[in-house]
């Protein structure tokens, strides 16, 4: 299966924000997760934190995951 990998965008923030949902499941620390969609914008998508996000999306469109880095890691 092939994999496109591509940046993220405000208008993925519920897909983001799912993921952090299911990671808190899998480390069943639900009740941790207080984020709301405007946190997630807020957060990712600040013009002063600038952090380079990704998608990465299967063939059929669904989304496989995500990662956030900052700049300098690239």
């Amino acid at each position: 299966m092939t994999h496109i990998i591509r940046p993220a965008s405000l208008a993925g923030t519920d897909n983001i924000l799912h993921f952090v949902r299911e990671l808190s499941s899998y480390e069943k620390a639900e009740q941790e997760i207080l984020a709301t969609p405007m946190h997630v914008q807020r957060t990712l998508f600040c013009a002063a934190l600038t952090p380079v996000s990704s998608l990465a999306m299967g063939n059929g469109g669904g989304l496989k995951g995500r990662r956030i880095h900052s700049p300098s890691s690239l």
